[in-house]
């Protein structure tokens, strides 16, 4: 799989991949700003990925007391894939 200068995978529903997995790797060791940079571009490319949302609000939102910024993603990702057993 190729990867683009954004740290994303090169295709259809793989987009969001590389900033997605860098977001929560960011987040990880604590590099908030960078998180949420790749956060929000991981959903700019793919705004209905509820795993995304989920990961964003759990691994970043909650943890910096962003709590109805969080709550407001885990809405929208519920919306967007009623189903996910992640959401």
């Amino acid at each position: 799989m190729k990867v683009d200068q954004q740290g994303g995978a090169k295709g259809d529903h793989l987009a969001t991949l590389g900033p997605a997995l860098a977001a929560n790797v960011y987040a990880r060791d604590g590099n908030w700003q960078q998180s949420e940079r790749s956060f929000r571009h991981a959903l700019e490319l793919d705004p209905n990925r509820s795993t995304t949302r989920d990961h964003f609000a759990l691994n970043l939102l909650i943890v910096l007391g962003r709590t109805d910024e969080a709550v407001r993603e885990m809405w929208v990702a519920e919306k967007s894939d009623p189903l996910s057993p992640e959401v």
